[in-house]
This record gives structure tokens, sequence and C-alpha cells, in this order.
């Protein structure tokens, strides 16, 4: 199994985007690998210190960057996790899907928006997402899905997303980089750190993307299966839901607000709910 784990993070290391971290470390990149692989298979394993700093892209953001060695392993867990999770994606999810992405989205809300019983809809957004991820759920969440593939390797993964999607980066070891006048402009409550010790995820981590699109997918299933609603679609948190009626439309509003309170401890952005808009996701849609 060492063996084979090595093989599979030395794999990991040549798909991984070229960085500082990633130049620095090729020279030993089969030593890194092999002590990587023993340190998981022996529950050994530790994060290291990760980096903070802001980027603008084009909304100001807190970055978490893990150390090469933890990136590695993140990717490796993705590779692992992304056959298990993306089969139970509705259809009308599109982050960060292969064949799908945001011009796919606006496509179908198009789509949706010519059928003669959408003449209403509404934009919801989750409010401060990443940062609001209740951990501990994400992971039974997860573990749970898991437990109904059983992979061959279902103890490994199960060990390395407990250490990964367990961790609270912002109360652990890290280094700020870059400009400390841009990290003091992002708001209290948008950091991290703001909020509690069970909650949120970092963006910047490579695993991060998958699992907050897992994080939701409950929700999409309750919309799609018990709320019946036929026109739906979610990119990341932006949802839209289509209807008959501004009244639907609210009354499934209150019940979806219910669902991420009691299920996914997570809120509606009380200010960001547009109805009739004309953009989603950042793009501009027209019936």
């Amino acid at each position: 199994m060492h063996n084979n784990l090595t093989k599979q993070l030395l794999n990991v290391a040549t798909q991984t985007a070229q960085s500082l971290q990633k130049s620095l470390s090729l020279l030993n990149i089969a030593e890194l690998c092999n002590e990587l692989a023993s340190d998981v298979l022996n529950q050994k394993y530790q994060p290291s210190t990760y980096t903070r700093f802001a980027v603008c892209d084009p909304k100001l953001r807190e970055i978490y960057a893990p150390a090469y060695r933890d990136r590695l392993l993140q990717c490796w867990l993705v590779n692992q996790a992304e056959p298990i999770i993306s089969p139970h994606f509705i259809e009308d999810f599109y982050s960060n899907r292969i064949g799908k992405g945001t011009l796919y989205a606006v496509k179908r809300v198009q789509q949706l928006m010519r059928r003669p019983n959408n003449t209403y809809y509404l934009h919801l957004d989750i409010q401060n997402y990443f940062n609001s991820i209740h951990r501990p759920t994400l992971l039974n969440n997860w573990l749970t899905l898991l437990k109904k593939h059983a992979p061959h390797n279902q103890s490994l993964i199960a060990y390395v997303s407990s250490k990964i999607l367990l961790q609270n980066v912002a109360q652990s070891a890290y280094v700020v980089s870059g400009s400390k006048a841009l990290l003091a402009t992002i708001p209290k409550h948008k950091r991290l750190a703001s909020s509690p010790t069970d909650t949120g995820i970092p963006i910047g981590s490579a695993s991060s993307q998958l699992f907050a699109n897992l994080y939701l997918n409950p929700l999409d299933h309750f919309i799609k299966h018990q709320l019946k609603i036929k026109g739906y679609v979610r990119y990341m948190d932006d949802l839209l839901i289509l209807g008959n009626s501004a009244k639907q439309l609210l009354a499934w509003k209150q019940q979806i607000n219910q669902f991420l309170t009691t299920q996914l401890k997570l809120q509606l952005h009380p200010k960001k709910q547009h109805w009739n808009g004309n953009t989603f996701s950042n793009k501009k849609i027209k019936g």
C-alpha cells in the first residue's frame, strides 16, 4: 500500500500547477512523497503552516494557501473523492464540473425562463458561505456517502478527510504574505478567524472547492425532490428558483431558509435576494 500511495502522490505532483513551492520541492519530490505516504499510512500526518494573503479577483478575498506537501495530499483526496461525489450532484448544478460552468448555467436559466410557468424568478445567495460551512456536518455527510460506495481504500480516505476537513486553519500556525494593508481591509466578519472554531473552510485549499460544492448537495435534493421545484439552478452558493407567482417563490424561499438553518447551519444573505433580476453568477441573463 505504501508504494501505491507514493506513486499516486508522485502522479499528483505532475498534475499540480507550477509554483515557487513546487519548483523548490522538485529536487526531492520522490522523498517528499515517500515521507508523506508514510505519515498518512501510520496516521501521523499533521498539516504544515499555511500562508495567509489577500487577492482581488475582482472581489477582495482572504486566502489560506497550504504548504506544497499538504496541497499534494489535498489534490490526492480530490482525485479519490470526485468520482464518488460527482454522480450525486443534480443535473442543474454547474459549479466546477466538466462540461458545465458559468455560461452553461446562464443558458440553462434562459431556457427555463422561456417556459410558460416560470414567469417569476428569485436569485438567492448564502451569507458568507465558505466561512459558514460547519465542518463536522460536512465531514459526516461526506463519510456517509463514502461508506455507501465503500472503495477498497475507504479507511485511508476517511482518515485524510478528517485531518483536512476538521482542521481549524485560522487558529493553526500560518505566515502572512503580500500586502498587509490589503489584508487589513477585509471586513472582520469576512475573515475566517471570526468564524466559530468548528466552522469555515479556507479559500485556497485544493479540496475546499469540491467539498463546498458537496455541502449544499442535500439542499439541491430537498429542492428538487421534496419541494419539487422544476425551475432550479445552482452555481456554488448562487441559487435561482423559478415559478408562476411571487407568492409561490416566497413560500419556497421560507422552506429553503428553514432547511439551510436546521440542516446545514447556514443562512440566506438578507441583502442578496433579487426578484426577476438580470444577472446570475455575475453573468447577464436575458429570457
